[in-house]
């Protein structure tokens, strides 16, 4: 089997995709990606990952100027605060006018039980709606329990996919693998550009558990992620 490619064309700004987890079917939610009506892009990973204590998510803005920020945000008595933000990088021009493809983010997620049942929140219907200006992403793998999931995000001045798979061949590093059924790409296409999110899993030990998850959200309790930097 070869690495599963998806294609989602965005017809009206403003737009979102959500982005959820799961063995069998979706069940956790892990990271999303907006483009604005104004044509900054934010892509959100680890989302509310325990957020009653310290960081609550990682957030990557792109603004029109092609700037690329980098932020974190914390709760702190109930409500998300901006904790800090810095310039990281930038494509210099904007996202719909690039000409060659840019690297935003690279890294990677283990996906250990706690942070898998307790850390990320259960989806519900509410996540998964679609329309003209939002798409649900489903990223299922059988061994999600223990994994290590790596990711990335491109923009590339490209819509075709025979274009981009040889742009992400390109690349040394462990997410794309040509031949790999444990390898997503979703590729987000905009005018005459794209954005490019690929996810790859590695180990892992079992399928998530339907019935751990329930016992996690009825019994949800203070915890904390610890981050590396």
């Amino acid at each position: 089997m070869a690495v599963e490619i998806r294609v989602f064309n965005i017809k009206a700004l403003p737009y979102t995709a959500r982005f959820g987890l799961g063995s069998t079917a979706p069940v956790k939610r892990w990271a999303r990606f907006v483009l604005t009506d104004k044509g900054d892009l934010y892509w959100t990973r680890a989302i509310h990952v325990r957020k009653d204590v310290d960081s609550s998510n990682i957030h990557i803005s792109i603004h029109e100027s092609g700037e690329i920020f980098s932020s974190r945000y914390g709760v702190r008595e109930g409500v998300l605060s901006k904790e800090a933000s810095r310039l990281v990088g930038s494509m210099g021009s904007p996202f719909r006018e690039i000409t060659s493809p840019h690297q935003v983010e690279y890294g990677n997620e283990l996906l250990e039980r706690g942070y898998l049942y307790v850390g990320l929140p259960t989806l519900t219907e509410k996540n998964k709606k679609t329309d003209t200006q939002n798409d649900f992403v489903a990223c299922l793998d059988e061994l999600l329990v223990n994994s290590r999931l790596y990711y990335s995000l491109d923009l590339v001045p490209w819509t075709g996919e025979d274009e981009i798979t040889a742009y992400l061949m390109t690349k040394r590093n462990q997410v794309f693998a040509e031949n790999d059924p444990r390898c997503h790409v979703f590729i987000f296409c905009w005018e005459s550009v794209s954005a490019v999110v690929t996810m790859r899993f590695t180990d892992g030990e079992d399928p998530i558990d339907m019935q751990r998850i329930a016992e996690a959200d009825m019994h949800a309790h203070p915890l904390k992620r610890l981050f590396h930097p």
